[in-house]
């Protein structure tokens, strides 16, 4: 290969000349850039907003299209400042400015339950093939523009504009597609973590399922004990976080969870770790909720003031730690603030709550959730709980 390196090389070169020296010499480039600076700057705005419209647009219906192609229903399609979500078997539209924050949309799929594992494999499939499937079609569509305006559309300035744009957004969506952080994933992160990781997998589908049944409980419960009561891995604590929340409101007893739960109570720092990740505050919570549902009254109080501690040195707004700390308060009965948390302005559990509040199911959680548990009727001293 060495040998003929240089012939290769000029060869490539003559090539490229043959191809490249038309364009300058027949006015195709400055026909091309020529166009860009040949019409008024507001056009520029113009098609700047609407590519970037159409480019988020585009992505999500990609994400919605692939879930209805793999049979999965969809509850809620977020793009930009509109949402258009299922409320009441009835289709709703709404603006939330505040969905600008987000810069982008997302897609919900519908899933009311999963009983068995076929359902399980086929959301799993639904998820994995909308995953991929959003970045591949912005890759193509910004490739298939580009090349559009390169070959037929270049001495068309207003399409130059709009292809220039949409070349600039695909690149960046492809990019943002490739990061993940402690927060999100980008699809195709999150697609490569989704196949390799059955945990990850677990987690993804849990969060988008209306109700536990028998067999996912099962499947939750399973990973659960495969790790000791000390072992508190990342990617356990979104499933942990399910598992706490389902037994305190559903009533239902749980030796396993309540070993973890004492486990963290004699190692708080263990709670200073979750805080510091907005994503599993509620786990926090959940965990002093659980000690005090199982009558450790002293224990669950205890650990509220280490979880008022670690909340106060958080980079939150106040309006998200002031709901956190009346909610808690008020779950626990140390004080009254059903006035405050009943008022919708307040509710604001994580700074990613504008994503949400415009689906009902947001507020009746929280109401749920803010109107307490019972203890069980026995204590640990006792034995096992009722």
């Amino acid at each position: 290969m060495k040998k003929y390196g240089f012939l290769i090389y000029i060869t490539v070169v003559l090539i490229l000349g043959i191809i490249t020296v038309p364009l300058f010499h027949s006015g195709y480039l400055s026909t091309l850039i020529g166009g860009f600076f040949s019409i008024p700057f507001y056009y520029h705005v113009i098609w700047f907003l609407f590519a970037y419209f159409i480019s988020v647009l585009l992505h999500e219906l990609t994400h919605l299209i692939a879930f209805r192609v793999k049979g999965i229903k969809v509850k809620a399609l977020l793009v930009l400042f509109f949402v258009v979500f299922l409320d009441d078997h009835k289709w709703r539209i709404k603006l939330n400015f505040k969905l600008l924050k987000l810069g982008g949309g997302m897609v919900i799929p519908q899933i009311t339950s999963i009983k068995e594992d076929k359902t399980y494999y086929k959301i799993a499939d639904g998820i994995s093939t909308s995953l991929i499937a959003a970045p591949i079609f912005t890759l193509i569509f910004g490739t298939v523009i580009t090349l559009l305006n390169l070959l037929l559309f270049y001495d068309m300035p207003h399409f130059t504009i709009f292809s220039f744009f949409i070349l600039i957004f695909t690149i960046l969506f492809t990019l943002a597609s490739n990061v993940s952080t402690d927060l999100m994933y980008g699809d195709f992160k999150a697609f490569d973590k989704f196949k390799k990781d059955p945990l990850f997998k677990l987690s993804i589908i849990t969060q988008y399922v209306d109700e536990l049944s028998g067999y996912h409980l099962e499947l939750l419960n399973a990973h659960i004990v495969k790790y000791p009561v000390s072992d508190f891995p990342n990617e356990l604590l979104p499933i942990l976080s399910t598992l706490f929340e389902y037994h305190i409101f559903e009533h239902i007893p749980n030796e396993p969870l309540l070993e973890r739960a004492r486990y963290v109570r004699m190692h708080a720092h263990l709670l200073r770790r979750f805080m510091r990740k907005e994503v599993y505050i509620p786990l926090a919570q959940y965990i002093i909720y659980f000690l005090d549902k199982n009558n450790l009254r002293e224990d669950a109080v205890s650990l509220f003031e280490n979880f008022k501690r670690n909340l106060d040195q958080l980079k939150l707004p106040a309006l998200n730690k002031i709901y956190l700390l009346k909610q808690t308060s008020h779950v626990l009965g140390l004080s009254d603030e059903i006035v405050y948390l009943s008022r919708h302005e307040h509710v604001v559990p994580s700074r990613f709550s504008f994503i949400f509040e415009s689906f009902p199911d947001f507020y009746n959680d929280e109401k749920t959730h803010n109107l307490g548990y019972q203890r069980f009727e026995k204590s640990i001293d006792d034995g096992l709980e009722k």
